[in-house]
C-alpha cells in the first residue's frame, strides 16, 4: 500500500485525538494562568473563576486517562497484530516453498528456505534447470499431480484463518484495506477447488507465483509484495 494511503489512514484515525490534544493544551494553559504560573494570554483570562479552573483540570485529567487507557493500548495492539500477521505470512510462504521442493524431491536446508524469501532469488532458483527439457517451476507443476495439492490447500486455509482473526480483532478498517483483504481471501480460497489436472495446477501455480515473486509483465520489474504491504498498513 502506498505511503499516501497510510498517511490518509493515520490522519483519519488521529484527527479526533489531535482535537482532544489541542483542547487539553488550552485547558492546561488556563490552569497555569489560574495558578498565576503564566501571565494572562487572552481577553478575560484574569477573571477566570475556580469553576473554569476545575473544568480545565477535569478535562486535562480525562485526556491523560484517555491516552493511557485507550490510545496507547490500541496502538500497541495494532502494532503487535501487524507484526504477528506479517510473521505468519512469511511462515505461510516458507511452507509453500517446502511443498514446491517436496513435489520435485529436492533436498533443502533452512538456509535455502530463507534465501528463497528474496523474490529475485526465488525467480532465479525455480527458473534453473531441473531436467534438460524443463526448469524447476515446470517440474513443480508436474510433481503436484501426484503430491502436494492437499498441503497447499491446508497452508492456504491456515493462513486465511489467521488473516481472518487479525482483521476481526483489529476492526476499524478503511474500504481499500477491506477490498484488498477480500481479494486475498478470494484468491487463496480458490486452492480449495483445485484438482490434480493440468489446467487447475497451472492456474494454482500462476496464482501463487506472484506471492513469492511479484513480477510485473508490464514493466518487467519486481514490485512490492501487495499482501505484505496491506498487512503493514492495517
Amino acid at each position: 500500500m502506498s505511503k499516501g494511503l497510510v498517511a490518509q489512514r493515520w490522519f483519519r484515525q488521529s484527527f479526533f485525538q489531535l482535537l482532544l490534544a489541542m483542547l487539553a493544551i488550552i485547558a492546561l494553559g488556563q490552569m497555569l494562568v489560574s495558578h498565576k504560573i503564566l501571565p494572562p494570554l487572552a481577553i478575560g483570562s484574569r477573571g477566570l473563576s475556580s469553576f473554569a479552573n476545575d473544568v480545565s483540570l477535569g478535562y486535562f485529567s480525562s485526556w491523560i486517562f484517555n491516552i493511557l487507557v485507550v490510545v496507547v493500548p490500541a496502538y500497541t495492539k495494532r502494532r503487535r497484530m501487524r507484526a504477528w500477521l506479517a510473521s505468519r505470512y512469511r511462515a505461510f510462504k516458507d511452507d509453500l516453498v517446502r511443498v514446491y521442493l517436496g513435489a520435485i524431491s529436492e533436498t533443502y536446508n533452512s538456509d535455502l528456505i530463507e534465501d528463497l524469501r528474496d523474490p529475485a532469488k526465488f525467480s532465479d532458483y525455480f527458473a534453473g534447470r531441473f531436467a534438460p527439457d524443463q526448469n524447476r517451476w515446470h517440474a513443480v507443476h508436474n510433481g503436484l499431480y501426484e503430491w502436494g495439492l492437499s498441503q497447499i490447500r491446508f497452508h492456504c486455509r491456515l493462513f486465511l484463518s489467521e488473516y481472518d482473526l487479525s482483521i476481526g480483532l483489529l476492526g476499524d478498517l478503511d474500504a481499500k484495506s477491506l477490498a484488498r483483504y477480500g481479494y486475498v481471501r478470494a484468491m487463496l480460497s480458490k486452492a480449495e477447488i483445485m484438482e490434480p489436472d493440468y489446467d487447475d495446477v497451472k492456474s494454482l501455480l500462476g496464482m501463487l507465483y506472484p506471492i513469492h515473486c511479484p513480477w510485473s509483465f508490464l514493466d518487467g520489474k519486481i514490485h512490492e509484495d501487495a499482501i505484505l504491504e496491506n498487512i503493514k498498513s492495517l
